[in-house]
């Protein structure tokens, strides 16, 4: 009974957001200030901390509920699968390794890889334009193909005007 009731409140949640959505591109007022009103009021954020907190809860009650050195439970719905976590070591507040970083980055070695880097850059950029370039060097032809190249969206930052 109460699993109803958690799925009619998402069912209510998810129509307010389409209908929100709705509204904010209907064009009664400007995209830019509804995507203003939406970030500002922290919908995000708030069901992040909410999720998070849930998950925490349901990670715990799900490690009590597995069998010795099972990692997967499940019900008449879902399969709960328990994933470890990883770590991640951050070094950016470590003097040693700033100090390292920085004599690192006067090496010669240092430079050539960034010329390197530099270089196949250009290669791609000009590659756009249907030109090429020759390696200084070799007097080859710089082929960019094998380049990993990730766009990220355009975004708006937008900040609540408090006392301007």
């Amino acid at each position: 009974m109460k699993i109803m009731i958690i799925d009619n409140k998402i069912k209510k949640v998810e129509k307010a957001l389409y209908e929100l959505k709705k509204y904010a591109l209907s064009g009664d007022i400007l995209e830019h200030k509804a995507l203003a009103k939406i970030k500002t009021s922290n919908i995000k954020e708030n069901l992040e901390c909410i999720l998070s907190e849930i998950q925490d809860k349901s990670l715990t009650s799900i490690l009590n509920l597995l069998e010795q050195g099972k990692k997967t439970l499940k019900d008449e719905e879902y399969s709960y699968t328990v994933k470890n976590g990883s770590t991640r070591y951050y070094y950016t507040n470590i003097k040693e390794v700033i100090e390292a970083k920085k004599e690192l980055e006067k090496s010669e070695a240092y430079k050539k890889l960034k010329e390197t880097e530099s270089k196949y850059k250009t290669a791609f950029l000009l590659g756009l334009k249907n030109k090429t370039i020759l390696d200084e060097e070799t007097g080859e032809l710089v082929d960019p193909k094998n380049i990993k190249i990730v766009y990220t969206k355009d975004s708006i930052i937008i900040k609540e005007r408090i006392n301007e």
